[in-house]
């Protein structure tokens, strides 16, 4: 799959995670390039938003 993102640790206790995950999955198996890249960038700001990563 291209244009992945990845499950990480801590996304399974994530409800909003897990749901962009499969909504990846659904768009990118119908090929419905569009609806893939959107919930790409939706899961990137929710982790961004409300995931953020720690200082290293």
């Amino acid at each position: 799959m291209s244009n992945t993102i990845s499950p990480r640790p801590g996304d399974s206790s994530c409800l909003l995670c897990a749901a962009l995950l499969v909504e990846r999955a659904a768009a990118w198996r119908l090929r419905d390039f569009r609806a893939t890249q959107r919930a790409i960038n939706a899961l990137a700001e929710h982790r961004r938003r409300d995931h953020p990563e720690p200082a290293r």
